[in-house]
């Protein structure tokens, strides 16, 4: 026999069905990126290599954390972007620094603006003095070999975070030139002997730049730091470093290159080219076609560039992650040395060696042991490992 539509008793007994039927279990989930593992063993080792910190750039409408700038960008402005987001970004985000701010209020409302703004980058005394100093470097080359290749220094530039130049100047051309590279360097056959007619000579520019460093070259080809120097900020800095010859004179932990930041790479951890950052972070169209390449523009970039990206953890998680120091660092171990810790002399210099034991886990010490915890906690109904990562 079947039951009519209107049965009270078919409704009695459908509602109680449905009462027995137990929930699924909640899917493992990363507490920072949201992808999903089918075991928690395979979430915690999501954790051990993805290596997520309170460093990364952050969604502001979601908390998503993304590896770099672009594929956040793609996140809120690409081709498929989350919908929600990119609708929360379209009412109160910054085209510079992706930042989102509170619904139906400007993205820098609390913070004190945006950290790529030029004028904010400008700055006063006050909120540079518990960083340390930088200097920014670029070089000018001209083709040495005979197919017009190798990279002789032929122009420095050096300026400081207030985009005052510190040295500019032409450099002596020790060996015969097979390509001037006129499009790039405005040199050419006609005015080179003008303009290398008061040049310095390349020993002379080397011992100039070590100097704004603190640097001095010693017997037997290395250098001493006579006080602690600023850090060198440069857009593929080996590269300028090696034409110069000192590459292997100025510490790593003294270095700061924009082209190797991972926030700032690509989604295939591939670099920028300068003016690209340039144009998207700063809105400063640089190194055009038009024009040859001016050194002290894109030292000027890259310094922006680097005051930036030093702030970008104010930015994304508040004002407390900037300059936490190295205690932050040795609590969480992130996949890279963020900016954000430079700090004054004489408190960072372990830390942001490549090399250094903060950043890597002692010999005979599981990574799963010193990282995670087997601690189930529930995030929006879904399984999510926590761990000193993961604790914002």
């Amino acid at each position: 026999a079947t039951v009519e539509k209107g049965d009270p008793q078919s409704f009695a007994s459908t509602s109680s069905r449905v009462a027995e039927t137990p929930a699924p279990p909640a899917q493992p989930t990363c507490s920072h990126c949201y992808k999903r593992f089918k075991t928690v063993e395979q979430l915690e080792t999501h954790v051990v290599q993805a290596k997520h910190s309170t460093h990364d750039p952050k969604c502001g409408a979601c908390g998503k954390h993304f590896a770099n700038l672009d594929t956040l960008r793609q996140h809120i402005m690409g081709q498929l972007p989350n919908k929600a987001c990119a609708a929360r970004f379209r009412v109160s985000g910054c085209a510079k620094c992706l930042a989102i701010g509170e619904a139906k209020e400007a993205p820098h409302e609390k913070n004190g603006g945006c950290p790529f703004e030029i004028e904010r980058n400008a700055g006063s005394g006050n909120d540079r003095s518990k960083h340390r100093r930088a200097v920014a470097l670029d070089c000018e080359m001209l083709g040495d070999e005979l197919d017009g290749g190798g990279a002789m220094c032929a122009r420095v530039c050096v300026v400081d975070e207030f985009a005052n130049v510190l040295l500019s100047t032409f450099v002596k051309l020790e060996r015969p030139v097979t390509d001037y590279r006129t499009h790039v360097t405005g040199i050419d056959c006609e005015n080179a002997p003008l303009l290398f007619a008061s040049a310095k000579s390349l020993a002379e520019t080397k011992r100039m730049v070590l100097s704004l460093l603190h640097l001095s070259e010693t017997e037997g080809d290395s250098c001493k730091a006579t006080t602690p120097g600023p850090l060198l900020i440069g857009h593929d800095l080996s590269h300028d470093l090696q034409c110069l010859g000192i590459d292997h004179l100025v510490p790593e932990s003294q270095k700061r290159d924009t082209a190797r930041y991972p926030v700032f790479q690509r989604h295939t951890h591939h670099p920028y080219k300068l003016r690209v950052l340039a144009m998207e972070l700063l809105g400063v169209r640089i190194q055009s076609h038009e024009h040859a390449h001016d050194p002290k523009e894109d030292a000027v970039a890259s310094m922006r560039l680097y005051l930036g990206g030093r702030a970008l953890c104010g930015v994304y998680h508040g004002k407390q992650a900037e300059g936490d120091g190295v205690e932050k660092v040795k609590k969480t171990e992130s996949r890279f040395i963020c900016w954000c810790l430079d700090c004054e002399p004489g408190t960072e210099t372990t830390s942001h060696h490549p090399a250094s034991s903060v950043l890597s886990p002692k010999r005979g010490v599981s990574p799963h042991r010193k990282q995670t915890t087997r601690s189930p906690h529930k995030r929006s109904g879904a399984f999510a490992l926590r761990d000193s990562t993961n604790v914002e």
